[in-house]
């Protein structure tokens, strides 16, 4: 393992990015704003190209479309308000499609993926230290 510091813009949170103790986030960030930082343990990341190919992850997002239209899943998405009931599955997966690629544009300079270490990433960023990272 390699010990690198990072700035948030390389790294991607997969998943939702949830700070479950607001206490553990206060400790971190009182370290990082005394000048601790060398204290604070590294965050774990995997190179992005470990976990799966730009190629591959539009792949498989194209795969889960084609699966989600077949089963007329499309239709009843939820978190697409404007996805109404007399809209096409092919106009649900359009949007699919362009939020995949504002996803894409959004984070082409992310090099990583974070593993571990949400409250240290949040707490660095917020007193504009540089993120430790193995």
């Amino acid at each position: 393992m390699e010990r690198k510091l990072l700035s948030p813009e390389q790294i991607i949170v997969p998943g939702e990015y949830e700070l479950g103790n607001d206490r553990i986030l206060e400790i971190y960030f009182r370290l990082f704003d005394k000048g601790y930082a060398a204290a604070v343990p590294p965050v774990i990341v995997a190179r992005k190209d470990l976990i799966i190919s730009e190629e591959q992850r539009k792949e498989r997002l194209e795969e889960e479309i084609r699966i989600a239209a077949v089963e007329g899943l499309l239709n009843e998405i939820v978190f697409l308000p404007y996805a109404l009931g007399h809209r096409t599955a092919m106009c649900a997966t359009n949007i699919l499609r362009e939020l995949y690629g504002k996803f894409n544009e959004k984070t082409k300079g992310a090099e990583y993926y974070l593993i571990d270490g949400n409250h240290r990433t949040a707490a660095a960023e917020l007193t504009h230290n540089p993120i430790s990272a193995l």
